[in-house]
This record gives structure tokens, sequence and C-alpha cells, in this order.
């Protein structure tokens, strides 16, 4: 008799286990932006976008366009976002360009 649990095999008699030959990957439909994580550590610090815009050195309305996704993170802003929030400059890059790139394959999928 074979039991089977996850992706492994167990065979009672040999008690044996065995990698199932099959290869999973995750990759989620959906994406979100950059603005989420900073809306998540804007709410921790209990900061206003005002706030943090003075902070960044920007503008309000800056600010209000990169937390909702319409504004990207440059090199010179994922600079200014490793000093006022935290992190480092490359974990802002990337977070831009894994959202843009899965509003890509999003748009891809689009009907027409």
């Amino acid at each position: 008799m074979v039991y089977r649990f996850g992706m492994h095999k167990c065979d009672q008699e040999g008690d044996e286990m065995s990698k199932a030959t099959a290869t999973m990957s995750f990759g989620p439909d959906w994406v979100s932006p950059p603005g989420d994580t900073i809306a998540d550590l804007l709410h921790e610090r209990d900061w206003t976008q005002a706030e943090f815009a003075t902070r960044l050195g920007t503008s309000r309305e800056f600010v209000n366009q990169l937390v909702s996704g319409h504004a990207s993170i440059d090199e010179a802003i994922a600079l200014r976002l490793e000093r006022v929030l935290g992190s480092t400059t490359r974990f802002w890059l990337n977070r831009e360009a894994d959202y843009r790139a899965g509003q890509e394959r999003g748009n891809r999928h689009a009907p027409i």
C-alpha cells in the first residue's frame, strides 16, 4: 500500500521516501505597487503623506502618486526612500521593477 503526503510518497513496506517528479511554481495573478509597502510603513510610523513628503523632500502630490502606483521609483527616489524609510535602494528598485513587470504581464492577458 502507498500513502501520499504532499510531494512525497511513503511505501508502507520499505517506508522509503521519494520525491514526485512534478515541479510546482507559484506565480500570483496580481501585483501590488510599491506604494502599498510605503503606505504600510507610514501607517506603522503614524506619518501623514504630507509629513512623509517633507521628510522625503518632495511634494504631497508626488507622494500621493507614489503611494497609488502612478509615479515610478527611480534611483534618486529609491535612495531617498532608503534614507527615510529604511531597507535598501535595491529593495525599492526591485519592488518597482516587479510591479511594472507584473502590470505588463497583466496587460498582455487583458482583452482588447
